[in-house]
């Protein structure tokens, strides 16, 4: 098992079963605390139950720094407290037990606590405290569905028969159902492509009639991708290399699409010109405890 901090200057220090960083244990893993909001009436027998809401999670990593003498040990001890510098701010900490893999963004809540009595010329005990906002672990990597694309069928070495040759073709599937095997719903990134132009592109949830509507016709060659993310919502259109906000576009009616727990049937569709359309579906699943 091994832990793996990278801060936000993309720099990393592993914790795992080798020098110089050798994990002892990660602690607070599991499930995170919660808040728990009731209302008392006079003279109610109990509560009544408004609400629910889990708390940030603390995660502790206990390690030791180990060298072959007291220089290196010294070297590596400073080498971490720079790795480990809270006024970098949210850096991910991944979780690797050897079969999965697991992600959640962090901060350092403080320098590393160095045990003056726990060590040697050669050894060194850490603690180190983190904290992470959103309590929420997720998988390591980005899930993706393809909706609608163009496959490309041309192979070199490459021979021209009499009948021609196909250069590439369409791949449609209208509907996709996605088994969301996390433990909470999550969010989506939605990138409608249109290879030509296109009148008003939607995602539709088949289940629940929520859907999200782009009032637009789009020009060959823009993309406009839809993030559903609690606290990161938002429209972006690109084209011709130039990025800005469409979210005046978005039908207020639409909804910021989540994947709820299990199977999610989702279908997307046009008003004008379906077959131009690329629809890319984007999600990583969320986790109460690891």
């Amino acid at each position: 098992m091994k832990i793996i901090f990278v801060n936000a200057n993309n720099k990393s220090v592993e914790f795992g079963n080798s020098k110089p960083y050798v994990l002892i244990s990660v602690d607070k893993t599991d499930i995170p605390e919660m808040d728990i909001f009731t209302q008392k009436a006079p003279f109610q027998d109990g509560v009544a139950l408004l609400g629910y809401s889990l708390k940030s999670r603390d995660v502790v990593i206990e390690a030791v720094i180990i060298g072959d003498d007291e220089n290196e040990v010294s070297f590596y001890r400073r080498e971490l407290i720079t790795l480990l510098n809270p006024k970098l701010g949210l850096g991910t900490l991944i979780y690797d037990d050897g079969i999965h893999q697991y992600k959640i963004k962090a901060i350092v809540d403080g320098a590393p606590i160095v045990s003056g009595s726990d060590r040697t010329k050669t050894y060194q005990r850490v603690l180190i405290n983190l904290l992470c906002p959103e309590p929420y672990w997720s998988a390591l990597h980005e899930m993706l569905e393809e909706l609608a694309l163009w496959r490309g069928a041309l192979e070199f070495p490459l021979e021209i028969p009499a009948e021609g040759i196909e250069f590439g073709y369409r791949e449609s599937t209208q509907v996709v159902t996605i088994d969301n095997q996390g433990d909470v719903p999550c969010a989506l990134r939605v990138e409608f492509t249109a290879l030509g132009t296109v009148k008003n592109p939607s995602l539709i949830n088949v289940y629940t009639r929520e859907f999200i509507t782009i009032n637009k016709v789009m020009q060959a060659g823009e993309k406009i991708t839809i993030t559903t993310d609690f606290a990161n919502k938002r429209v972006v259109s690109e084209y011709e290399g130039i990025k800005q906000s469409a979210l005046q576009y978005l039908d207020p009616n639409s909804t910021f699409l989540q994947l709820a727990v299990g199977e999610n049937v989702l279908r997307y569709d046009a008003e004008e010109n379906i077959d131009n359309l690329q629809v890319l579906l984007y999600y990583t699943p969320k986790y109460l405890g690891v």
